[in-house]
């Protein structure tokens, strides 16, 4: 099956009004179909490709249990398609966490070595990513060309390279899906007929090339220098880019093997894999600026996002073709956008069809929000049940406003949880425990986070999740908590590496006993996810059937369904975290000087 002939995408000549370009640099509308045409001009279709989506294990910790396994990550997914869309039809994604076994020595497409190996991972996966640079650099002669991506460029692309060309990437992508494809270009044209990608790749840096693209970083010949080429432009229409079906027809099948299989998953055949939630493109960028958060900044205070018409299109067709599967829209925050954009894409999608039945009984779609904006947009919760929604996970880290202050409060929060199970929408509160908060404050207070886990299950949550207060990199915090010299380095035997940067494990605190700020975390948990609430959310579920009251039936059985997997994700969070639990119990602590930096030095063309 060709992919791209199933889907077309879609350049909109004047964008909504809604999408902001705030502090970025954009292509001009239509200049991505452009670069991806003259890619398809040049390119071989059989060059071989292979793309890897970076997973360690112990990262099995709090809310990522479940998702992690049964939703491929949409990032690596994207490039694939962005790949395959441009002429690359010899592309295979593998998604870690269903390859566990994989090794990039024994990567064979069509029996031979791929010649593009791209590398997607985020901070608290690099051990993986690091294990399968080395394998791929083991191969010499025949290795490919390496590039880094996903988060962990974006925030940290030096740590992509190393001295030891052993250790390295030979370029990191700081940007999306248009800077891949703009460096693919710089390299095909640099390329020989019968030379590899590497080779063109080569003599595209010896020539100075390179520069020309805006947002990648690549080590110099001599490797004395990492070249930071400047800022990525930006896309401002998402409408742009690949749907999301052409990476999902790319996935490699899940297995134990070290190699690949012969083709990728049939579309059909996702399910039979495990695959439950598609992650979805939906939009980037929030209009909130919070200290510990590096979103905003990520993308340049842009506000972008898929029109409606794009949005319902893709629900419907991944529907259509993968069968009955959950979204999550990979929103900052999907409300930050107004009015009119929300009736436009609520409405559209509230008189959608798939299979001859209504989005509001087809569509399972779950997004992200924060409080604030979700109140001021409260009379529209009837529409957006009818397109399909049924839950909101909202940022409100602390209902006190200690912490942060987003437009969240108690009142507000009973209102909007309220009006939402009223809707049949499930409220999904993120949570952030921090050092001044105790587990538990005076009666009749809401300063602990126990105090708070419990007030939001009084008022109609239907899952929480807890992390702790943390250095994210590329934050206005993150030096700061080094600069407070509380951030671990070494933890009685265990040196902290990066995977522990979570938000699950207690890193960094200023309190003398950091355990009791990790079992706090566990304990919150157990608050909420404990056989009592487990019971109460049953009672509610089989309620509702035999009630048969469908809003009521909507909220119980996400309500149930969360506290069955919320107990199983407790259960292998204290597995996976009891090492860490009881180094930390040693009370023998080094602390880190400073943030990580740069093994090579970085020159910048700007």
């Amino acid at each position: 099956m060709d992919l791209i002939n199933l889907t077309t995408s879609t350049i909109n000549e004047k964008p909504p009004s809604w999408l902001k370009s705030g502090k970025a640099a954009n292509l001009e509308p239509g200049e991505y179909k452009c670069i991806e045409d003259r890619i398809r001009s040049m390119v071989n279709t059989e060059t071989p490709v292979l793309l890897y989506y970076a997973f360690d294990r112990r990262t099995r910790v709090g809310p990522f249990v479940g998702p992690d396994i049964s939703m491929p990550n949409c990032g690596i997914r994207a490039v694939g398609g962005a790949m395959y869309k441009a002429g690359f039809k010899n592309t295979r994604v593998i998604f870690g966490p269903w390859n566990p076994n994989f090794d990039f020595r024994y990567a064979k497409l069509d029996g031979k070595t791929p010649q593009i190996f791209g590398i997607g991972s985020m901070q608290i996966h690099e051990a993986d990513a690091h294990e399968k640079i080395r394998q791929a650099n083991s191969l010499n002669g025949d290795r490919p060309l390496i590039i880094g991506g996903g988060p962990h460029a974006n925030y940290q692309a030096y740590d992509y390279f190393n001295p030891n060309p052993k250790e390295s990437v030979d370029v990191a992508v700081r940007g999306e899906l248009n800077v891949t494809l703009a460096l693919l270009e710089i390299i095909l044209t640099h390329k020989g007929e019968k030379e590899t990608m590497l080779q063109g790749y080569e003599r595209a840096r010896d020539e100075g090339a390179l520069n020309t693209i805006k947002g990648i970083m690549y080590v110099a010949k001599d490797r004395g220098a990492l070249i930071d080429t400047g800022k990525p432009l930006q896309v401002l229409d998402f409408d742009e880019f690949p749907r999301e079906i052409i990476g999902l027809g790319l996935l490699e099948p899940k297995h134990k093997g070290k190699g690949l299989r012969n083709a990728p998953v049939p579309l059909d055949k996702l399910k039979d894999q495990g695959l439950e939630t598609v992650s979805t493109l939906t939009t980037a960028g929030c209009n909130f600026n919070c200290s510990y958060c590096p979103i905003p900044k990520m993308h340049q205070f842009s506000e972008r996002a898929k029109s409606p018409a794009r949005m319902v299109s893709e629900f419907k067709e991944i529907l259509e073709e993968v069968g009955p599967v959950m979204f999550f829209g990979t929103d900052d925050n999907a409300f930050a956008y107004g009015k009119e954009q929300l009736v436009d894409l609520y409405t559209k999608m509230a008189q959608a069809t798939v299979n001859g039945k209504p989005f509001r009984d087809t569509v399972w779609y779950g997004t992200e929000a924060t409080e604030h904006q979700a109140s001021l947009y409260k009379d529209l919760f009837p529409l957006m049940r009818a397109g399909g929604l049924r839950a909101i996970w909202f940022g409100i880290e602390d209902l006190t406003a200690e912490l942060v202050k987003k437009g969240q409060n108690p009142d507000k929060t009973i209102e909007v949880f309220k009006l939402l199970n009223e809707n049949g929408i499930s409220p999904m509160p993120m949570m952030m425990h921090f050092d001044k908060q105790p587990l538990r404050g005076p009666k009749g207070k809401l300063e602990g986070i126990l105090d708070q886990i419990d007030f939001l299950r009084e008022h109609g949550a239907n899952s929480v999740q807890i992390t702790y207060n943390s250095p994210s990199i590329g934050s206005e915090d993150y030096k700061k908590h080094f600069e407070n010299g509380r951030v671990l380095a070494k933890a009685g035997k265990m040196d902290v590496e990066s995977y522990l940067f979570d938000g699950n494990h207690v890193v960094s605190t200023t309190d003398e006993n950091p355990v009791k700020r990790q079992d706090n975390i566990i304990a919150a948990y157990d608050s909420f996810y404990n056989l009592r609430n487990y019971f109460q959310a049953f009672g509610s579920y089989a309620r509702a059937r035999l009630t048969k009251n469908k809003t009521a039936l909507d909220v119980a059985s996400t309500g149930f369904v969360m506290q069955i997997h919320g107990r199983r994700a407790l259960r292998i969070s204290r597995r996976n975290i009891e090492e860490w639990r009881k180094n930390l119990a040693t009370k023998v602590f080094e602390f880190a000087k400073a943030p990580p930096e740069s093994s090579i030095p970085i020159l910048s063309v700007e």
